[in-house]
């Protein structure tokens, strides 16, 4: 890989570095696996049963299908793969069923993550996540490691930009979702005339919009 390649991609690999990305819904999934794709690095792609809503973008690549229960095979299928590096990209609708989680020796290493995350938040999983992916020796990096073009710049995106009222509430927004942030609890707010009045549960994002809307229908 050219100077040109790495800083194209964000990631400084080797020529025998192959990338690995477990792939949920949505389509950031697909654009990692372009933008590799384009320098060369086919990657290597685990998809997620039940969670890829565009499986036909993913035929050009060698992959492997697992669901969330098989997380016991998920070390020795990447090894076996000869991944380097890991990227999750996609959303997950649930979290995995303990009672349905296929038996096998590698599950054993997963045992005390699975334990822990059981009862935590998303971003409790997902450390423990990437702790354990790390230890066996595959790097975890981000998204906008390999598509940096993805992530929005600084400043206003649009023609109109924030007047004095709409950063009264940026503020008050940004405030809520750091403290539930910090708590584990989401990641989104919403705010109007200066204060939070939506935060993010665990039913994710879109549910906190779908309440927010319905607020609004209740004159609220």
């Amino acid at each position: 890989m050219t100077k040109i390649e790495a800083s194209r991609t964000g990631l400084d690999l080797a020529p025998d570095a192959r990338v690995g990305i477990i792939a949920g819904g949505g389509s950031l999934p697909v654009e990692v696996a372009r933008a590799l794709a384009v320098q060369g690095k086919f990657p290597f792609v685990v998809i997620v049963a039940g969670e890829v809503d565009r499986i036909a973008d993913f035929d050009a690549y060698e992959q492997a299908t697992l669901r969330l229960e098989d997380v016991g095979s998920l070390l020795p299928t990447l090894k076996n793969s000869h991944v380097t590096h890991l990227v999750t990209a996609g959303h997950i609708t649930r979290r995995p069923r303990l009672s349905a989680m296929r038996r096998n020796l590698g599950l054993l290493a997963w045992v005390p993550s699975l334990l822990v995350g059981v009862t935590k938040g998303d971003d409790t999983v997902l450390k423990l996540f990437v702790r354990r992916v790390e230890r066996s020796g595959i790097k975890v990096v981000g998204a906008h490691e390999i598509v940096p073009e993805l992530v929005a710049a600084e400043g206003a995106l649009t023609k109109a930009a924030p007047r004095k009222s709409d950063w009264r509430d940026i503020k008050a927004a940004h405030a809520a979702a750091m403290a539930i942030g910090a708590l584990d609890i989401g990641q989104a707010a919403v705010a109007i005339g200066g204060r939070a009045i939506a935060l993010e549960g665990i039913e994710g994002t879109d549910g906190l919009l779908d309440r927010t809307l319905q607020l609004r229908g209740h004159g609220r």
